[in-house]
């Protein structure tokens, strides 16, 4: 009997380990949305966005989601490639915490920028569905 306690703790924990650390989802939610930015996709964006989310830029510039929206939509931010370098992510529950690396190219006010960033990105579940709660990124140096 001890023997399958065991067996079944550990088979447990094993899952539990998948869970935390299974990285396809992630970086499919973080992809799709980096490919949502690029393809100026509003309504991919307003799929993944939530209401509330606050996003802040390495610039300082600070964004809600209608404002975001519009900034890509606009043209006033023009991203033409996002390309993650490496990301690690922790799941609690129904928040999902992501810390990463992506090189960024595109324009900004017509100025042309390439840059690497450290990121932090939170992702909420709600509804059934993983929305971005929180972006902030850092400039590498």
């Amino acid at each position: 009997m001890h023997f399958i306690s065991k067996t079944i703790v550990s088979s447990l924990f094993l899952f539990l380990s998948f869970l935390s650390f299974a990285q396809p989802e992630k970086l499919t939610l973080t992809n799709n949305r980096f490919r949502a930015i690029i393809n100026r996709d509003s309504i991919q964006l307003d799929a993944v966005l939530a209401d509330d989310v606050i996003i802040i830029h390495s610039n300082g510039l600070v964004e809600t989601k209608k404002e975001h929206i519009h900034n890509i939509i606009s043209g006033k931010i023009i991203y033409s490639k996002m390309d993650l370098k490496e990301m690690v992510s922790k799941k609690y529950w129904k928040t999902q915490i992501n810390n990463g690396v992506v090189n960024v190219k595109g324009k900004y006010d017509g100025k042309d920028f390439e840059i690497l960033l450290r990121f932090t990105e939170v992702y909420g579940r709600r509804n059934g569905k993983w929305l971005l709660t929180n972006w902030q990124s850092t400039k590498v140096t």
